[in-house]
């Protein structure tokens, strides 16, 4: 059943931390998540006791747990601004392996260039 018109919108309650801020945040969990997932080290980011380093992600962004699982909360019952928060995330996980794909070819450039008509 589709909502009537006339229903209110429900207004955000304040303890819920902005879609900037939220993407921010689930940057850094992905960012982490890969990198434990690489040394093979599983987490858990949905559990209700998070780990060391998701702590030290919150404590980084000045929120709590609590306020990260309202907010989870809350973005998860309103899915077009959850879809539009991870697209953000998404395009900033995009620029830092364009970044990173730079990077990874100056070093070889460089190396090629100081050898550059040197004979031995």
């Amino acid at each position: 059943m589709s909502a009537c018109a006339n229903e209110p919108i429900e207004e955000k309650p304040t303890s819920v931390l902005s879609s900037k801020k939220m993407a921010e945040i689930l940057l850094d969990v992905q960012l982490l998540e890969a990198s434990l997932n690489i040394n093979r080290y599983p987490i858990d980011t949905s559990s209700s006791s998070p780990t060391a380093p998701t702590l030290e992600i919150f404590e980084k962004n000045n929120i709590t747990p609590q306020q990260f699982r309202e907010s989870m909360r809350y973005y998860s019952n309103h899915l077009d601004t959850l879809n539009y928060i991870y697209e953000l995330v998404l395009n900033d996980l995009s620029k830092l392996k364009a970044r990173v794909e730079n990077e990874q070819k100056k070093p070889k450039a460089i190396a090629d260039s100081t050898n550059v008509g040197e004979t031995e």
